[in-house]
C-alpha cells in the first residue's frame, strides 16, 4: 500500500494507484478511489459518490450489474489520483497530472454524544 486508508465518518476511503511501466522515466499510471465497509469489507448499502455530479444521490449513481441497479463502489481515474482529503461533504482529489476534481459524497459522521464519567478514588 503506497496511500494508507482514511475514515470518513463510517466509510473506509482506498487509493488505487496502478503505474503504467512502459515508461519508467516518465511515471504514469490510473486508478480507484473506492469505498468500503470497514466492518465487512464490502460494499456499502447506500449511494456514497455522487458519480452524475448532480447533486443526488439516487439510481442515476449507480451502474448496472447482471441486469439490477448497483451500487458504486468505486470510481476510476485515467490519471493516478493521490489521496482525498474531504471538506464536509466534498471530496478534493489531486490527480497526477495535476488536475483537481471535486465529488460531492454522502459520507456520514459519527453519531455526535454527550459522555460522562464519575470517578472513584479509593480513600482509605
Amino acid at each position: 500500500m503506497v496511500i494508507p486508508n482514511i475514515f470518513q465518518g463510517n466509510v473506509l476511503i482506498g487509493t488505487v494507484r496502478i503505474p503504467d511501466a512502459s515508461d519508467i522515466c516518465k511515471p504514469t499510471g490510473r486508478g480507484f478511489i473506492i469505498a468500503l465497509s470497514p466492518f465487512t469489507g464490502g460494499r456499502l448499502d447506500r449511494i456514497f459518490f455522487d458519480v452524475n455530479g448532480d447533486g443526488k444521490f439516487d439510481d442515476n449513481d449507480n451502474t448496472m450489474y447482471n441486469g439490477e441497479s448497483t451500487i458504486i463502489s468505486g470510481i476510476g481515474f485515467d490519471s493516478s489520483p493521490n489521496a482525498p482529503i474531504f471538506i464536509g461533504n466534498v471530496m478534493q482529489v489531486v490527480k497526477d497530472d495535476g488536475v483537481i476534481l471535486s465529488i460531492l459524497t454522502q459520507g456520514r459522521a459519527p453519531d455526535m454524544a454527550r459522555t460522562s464519567w464519575h470517578e472513584i478514588i479509593n480513600q482509605q
